[in-house]
């Protein structure tokens, strides 16, 4: 047998009895011939609890003492789940993203990882030890540590599996798999067997939390396949969980895959009078400057008046007030709005691109619920709506229905 990458969330490794149960499913994996490599995120509740410290200190930290302080809780998880392994008679060794020469760009807080050199970890294996790596983080050029954003160990477990050419990866979680919507939203909600990586793709761009965006970029990117389960279940020929790949082998499937949602998002519209082309890349360029990852952006002219709007992930709302100042500072006479408790309402599928009347379905459905719609953004598998948080699990419940409750009913 090969080498598989298994990652364990927070809640996976959350105190000591929850990493021995880890130690006990890796332990049996390495028994059975498998080469096992694990990459373990920090225990459930510290980086909130680190980021709470640094904001009751600074309210715009210097993002390299937040990576070095961030990167901690996974040196703690991963120690003791080497401490674990070891204790339970496997050899096993603990190795921080430095250490087993991850190597990302300088970006703090969302590197990305340009090569991983795999000759350490491939010692390790050879001489039958179980390697458990903290996710998260890696070493730039300047050899500081930088971390990889929220779902980074996702980030780290997929690149380590196609470094290293692993017959697959295993994302283990607090959930079965990938579900149609967030379960605890959403009563409904059905396990998905099988998903694409462009749907997987956008689904967690959209706020599915089971799988960081980025890990399916590189999974899809090396043909690696990849399977989200849980990691509570004893009995693994039960728990099949979801397996995301490049297509889905049935005749016919979904028009519509599943509907997503992320909350505390952030909107920012900028109006201004008379305004140049110059002035909006000025808008960008300030943007670039504080590494804000923007994603529904709205450009209208009218009037003599243009409107700019745009949203920004709850991970980065805490830069609204600096953006703000920025802009009053340096762009004349426009009105600066900043509205936070926006969510994100997504509609995914890859039939949307042969299916017409989506767009128009899925408005009408929230509009005639009283859901006003703020923004809309579409693009060949996916529709997504900014709403007031406030109507969040109505949205979901609502789109959840008629998209995909009857859709089945009628199939079925």
């Amino acid at each position: 047998m090969g080498i598989i990458v298994q990652k364990y969330g927070g809640s996976s490794v959350a105190d000591e009895t929850a990493i021995k149960r880890v130690a006990e499913r890796v332990i049996k994996f390495h028994d059975n011939g498998y080469k096992v490599v694990v990459v373990v995120s920090a225990q459930l509740g510290i980086t909130d609890m680190f980021l709470e410290k640094v904001f009751r200190l600074s309210s715009m930290p210097n993002e390299r003492d937040v990576d070095m302080l961030l990167s901690s809780g996974e040196q703690i998880a991963s120690s003791l789940l080497s401490i674990a392994v070891n204790e339970a008679g496997r050899k096993a060794v603990a190795l921080l993203g430095y250490q087993c020469a991850i190597h990302t760009d300088n970006v703090y807080s969302k590197a990305r990882i340009k090569k991983i050199d795999t000759d350490k970890i491939l010692q390790h294996l050879d001489k039958g030890e179980i390697v458990i790596i903290a996710g998260f983080q890696g070493v730039n050029d300047y050899n500081e540590i930088t971390t990889f954003g929220r779902g980074g160990s996702d980030i780290t477990a997929v690149a380590i599996g196609a470094a290293l050419e692993a017959e697959y990866v295993e994302i283990c979680k607090d959930v079965d798999g990938i579900f149609t919507a967030d379960p605890r939203v959403c009563k409904d909600a059905m396990l998905i067997e099988r998903v694409t990586y462009d749907e997987m793709l956008e689904m967690a761009a959209s706020g599915t939390k089971a799988l960081n965006s980025r890990s399916v970029e590189v999974g899809m990117k090396h043909g690696l396949k990849i399977y989200v389960r849980s990691s509570f279940r004893s009995d693994d020929k039960n728990n099949l969980g979801t397996v995301i790949s490049m297509e889905v082998n049935t005749m016919e499937e979904p028009v519509i895959r599943a509907i997503s949602h992320s909350l505390n998002e952030t909107k920012v519209v900028i109006t201004q009078k008379n305004t140049f082309p110059a002035t909006i890349t000025d808008i960008f360029d300030i943007v670039n400057e504080l590494n804000i990852n923007i994603d529904i952006i709205s450009d209208i002219a009218l009037n003599g008046y243009t409107c700019v709007a745009f949203t920004m992930s709850k991970d980065e709302a805490y830069k609204t007030d600096e953006l703000y100042l920025r802009l009053k500072t340096r762009l004349d006479n426009c009105d600066i709005q900043v509205e936070k408790n926006k969510c994100k309402l997504s509609v995914i599928g890859t039939g949307i691109k042969s299916t017409p009347g989506i767009a128009s379905k899925v408005m009408k459905v929230l509009l005639d619920n009283g859901i006003d719609i703020e923004m809309i953004s579409c693009s060949e598998i996916k529709i997504s709506c900014i709403v007031d948080e406030r109507y969040a699990e109505k949205g979901v419940n609502l789109l959840h229905d008629v998209f995909i409750v009857q859709k089945n009913a009628l199939r079925g």
